[in-house]
C-alpha cells in the first residue's frame, strides 16, 4: 500500500459496532461507506484500516468513528489511498497499528523459542554413564567437568532471562494498552496491572544486566587444584579471566553444598526444591598479569559431606558462587563443580596462593543445649527433655495458621472442601507439633543391657529393654528440613538399631549434618557401640520398623 496514490473520499455513512468477546470484554469496530474518484471514474469503498476486525486496544476505533461521523455530518472529505492498478481497492488509513502487530509477534516468538528449546535438549541429550566410570572415576562422568576449566551456565541463564522477559511482556503489553481505557471508565482496580508491568521491567533489567556482564568478562572458567575437589580434603583453585582486572576489586567466593529434591503432589504436579545445606565464604585473592587475571580460593571440606551427583536431577551437588564488585559492571557467576571422596591422603595445601578457609567443626554447645548426657556406674544416660526439638514450634504455628484459615473460610461462600482441607491439614500439623513439644527420650546404655524410654509430659509411654549383644549400633536418619539463618537445614534423628532392623530414637531433631555426625561419633566413642553411616549412602534402604 505504500505505492498507492492519495485520494479524497466523501463519507456517506459511519457507524460504531460493538460486541462482547468470549471473556465478556466490550470490543468495537468502526465501519463506514465512502465514495471517491480515480482517473475520472467514481468508486465506492468500505475499508477503513489496514487492520480489519474488532478490538479494544486503546480508543482507535472510537476515535476513527467520531472522525468519519463528523465528516459525514458536515459534508467534509477525508484523505485516503487507492490502488492505481486496481482502483476498486482503497483504504482510509494505511498505517500499521503496532499494538496489534507486537502482541501476536511476541506470542509467535514464544512458541518458536519453545520449539527451539525442545530441539536443543533433544539433540544434546547425554548418553548413559559408563558403569565403570560411575563406580571408579565419577568425576569423569560429565564432559563439562574438565581439569582444564569448568564453565558456568551463564549463557543459558541469559537466554532464560530473555525468554522470561518475552513471556512477561507478551502479557503486560496488552494490559498496558488497555489501562488508559479502563481508567477512563472509572475502573481504578485495573491499576493492579502495573504490578505485572513492574515485573516485566524487572525481568528486562536482569536480562540486560546479565548480557552486559557477559559481554564485558566473557566466559570465565574455574580451574580446580586438586581435581576433583575432595571431601575430607579441600576445594581449591582459581577463576581465570582473559583480561586485566582493576585494582579496586573485591571478590567473594562461596562454596555451597546443595540438594535438589522432586516431589509429586496429590494433583500429579511435580514440585522441585533446591536447598542450600551448608556454605563457606572467603575473600578471593586476585593476581593480575600482563593480559589476564586469576582469582584464587581454597576451602576445607568436612569429611561428613556427600559427593556430587553425576547426572542432573535429584541429589546432592556442589556450587561455587563468585561475586566480584568493581567499577562499572559487577561480576557474578555460579558453577556446579565435582567434589568427591577420592581416598588416599589429600595433597598439601599451597599456602603461598591463598589461605585455606575452615568452617565450623565443633558443635558441642548446640548438642549440650539439645541433650543431657551423664556418666554413671551402670553406664551412660542420654536424655532429651521434652520441648527441645526445633521443628516442634514451627509445626505448631503453621498448624494453627492453617486451622485459622480453615475456620475463616467457613464464614465465606467457598465450597465446604476448602475449610475441610485447611482445617484438617492445620489440625494434623498442630497435633504433630504438640506431640514433639511434649515428647522426650531417655536411654541408658549399660555394659549388658540397653533400656530406652519414651516420655510424654514426663510419663513413661513406652519402654524397650534390649540385651546389648543384640544391638547393631548407632546411626543417623534424616527426618526433615527447615529454614534457619537464610538457608535450609537438614534435621536428623539419632537411632539405636537392633540386629533385626528395629530402631528406637535416642535423640530427635538434630540440626545440621555436621552436628549430627559429631554426636554420632562422640556417643559411639563413649558407649563402645559401632557408628553406622548408612545415612551417607545414596541407595534407598529397605523399610525398617521403628518402636519410638
Amino acid at each position: 500500500m505504500q505505492s498507492w496514490q492519495p485520494m479524497q473520499a466523501k463519507v456517506i455513512e459511519a457507524d460504531l459496532q460493538s460486541r462482547r468477546d468470549d471473556e465478556g470484554t466490550l470490543i468495537y469496530k468502526a465501519v463506514a461507506t465512502y465514495r471517491y474518484r480515480h482517473a475520472g471514474r467514481e468508486y465506492q469503498g468500505h475499508r477503513i484500516s489496514l487492520h480489519q476486525g474488532s478490538d479494544s486496544f486503546g480508543s482507535y476505533q472510537e476515535d476513527r468513528y467520531r472522525q468519519l461521523a463528523s465528516a459525514a455530518n458536515y459534508n467534509r472529505t477525508v484523505r485516503g489511498w487507492v490502488n492505481p492498478d486496481n482502483p476498486r481497492a482503497s483504504v482510509l488509513d494505511r498505517g500499521l497499528r503496532w499494538k496489534l502487530v507486537l502482541f501476536p509477534g511476541l506470542l509467535c516468538s514464544v512458541f518458536i523459542l519453545i520449539g527451539a528449546g525442545v530441539l536443543y535438549f533433544t539433540w544434546t541429550r547425554k548418553a548413559p554413564v559408563d558403569p565403570a566410570i560411575r563406580d571408579k572415576r565419577p568425576w569423569q562422568a560429565r564432559s563439562e567437568w574438565s581439569p582444564e576449566g569448568i564453565y558456568s551456565k551463564n549463557r543459558f541463564t541469559i537466554a532464560m532471562w530473555w525468554i522470561v522477559t518475552l513471556l512477561v511482556h507478551t502479557v503486560t503489553l496488552p494490559m498496558l494498552t488497555a489501562l488508559p481505557g479502563e481508567l477512563h471508565k472509572g475502573n481504578y482496580a485495573s491499576l493492579a496491572m502495573l504490578l505485572f508491568v513492574a515485573a516485566g521491567l524487572f525481568c528486562l533489567f536482569k536480562a540486560v544486566k546479565k548480557t552486559i556482564e557477559h559481554r564485558r568478562f566473557g566466559p570465565v572458567p574455574v580451574v580446580l587444584d586438586p581435581f576433583p575437589g575432595q571431601i575430607g580434603g579441600r576445594v581449591a583453585g582459581f577463576l581465570k579471566f582473559s583480561r586485566r582486572l582493576g585494582h579496586a576489586v573485591d571478590f567473594e567466593v562461596k562454596l555451597k553444598h546443595m540438594r535438589t529434591t522432586t516431589r509429586r503432589g496429590t494433583d500429579g504436579d511435580r514440585e522441585t526444591n533446591i536447598d542450600c545445606l551448608w556454605e563457606l565464604a572467603s575473600r578471593g585473592k586476585v593476581r593480575v598479569s600482563a593480559g589476564s587475571s586469576l582469582v584464587y580460593f581454597a576451602f576445607a571440606v568436612p569429611e561428613q559431606m556427600s559427593s556430587s551427583r553425576i547426572e542432573d536431577g535429584d541429589g546432592y551437588w556442589w556450587s561455587l558462587e563468585a561475586r566480584g564488585r568493581m567499577q562499572g559492571v559487577d561480576f557474578h557467576r555460579e558453577y556446579e563443580i565435582p567434589v568427591f571422596r577420592v581416598g588416599g591422603t589429600p595433597p598439601a595445601h599451597k599456602a603461598s596462593e591463598v589461605e585455606l578457609v575452615h568452617g565450623k567443626t565443633d558443635f558441642t554447645e548446640e548438642l549440650e543445649a539439645l541433650l543431657d548426657i551423664e556418666q554413671r556406674d551402670g553406664g551412660l544416660v542420654i536424655r532429651q527433655p521434652a520441648g527441645k526439638q526445633k521443628l516442634a514450634k514451627p509445626l505448631t504455628l503453621f498448624g494453627l495458621l492453617f486451622g485459622s484459615i480453615g475456620i475463616g473460610v467457613t464464614f465465606t461462600d467457598a465450597p465446604i472442601l476448602f475449610p475441610l482441607v485447611f482445617g484438617g491439614f492445620g489440625l494434623l500439623l498442630t497435633g504433630i507439633g504438640i506431640n514433639l513439644m511434649i515428647t522426650g527420650y531417655e536411654t541408658i546404655i549399660g555394659s549388658d543391657r540397653i533400656v530406652h524410654r519414651t516420655l510424654r509430659l514426663g510419663r513413661e509411654q513406652k519402654r524397650v529393654d534390649w540385651p546389648r549383644a543384640q544391638v547393631h549400633g548407632l546411626r543417623l536418619s534424616r527426618s526433615g528440613s527447615g529454614g534457619e539463618g537464610g538457608k535450609a537445614v537438614e534435621y536428623f534423628d539419632l537411632l539405636l538399631q537392633r540386629i533385626n532392623g528395629v530402631t528406637v530414637k535416642v535423640s530427635a531433631g538434630i540440626g545440621g549434618r555436621l552436628a549430627a555426625a559429631q554426636l554420632l561419633e562422640s556417643l559411639a566413642m563413649l558407649t563402645g557401640l559401632k557408628a553406622r553411616d548408612e545415612y551417607l549412602s545414596a541407595k534407598p534402604r529397605k523399610p525398617e520398623r521403628q518402636q519410638a
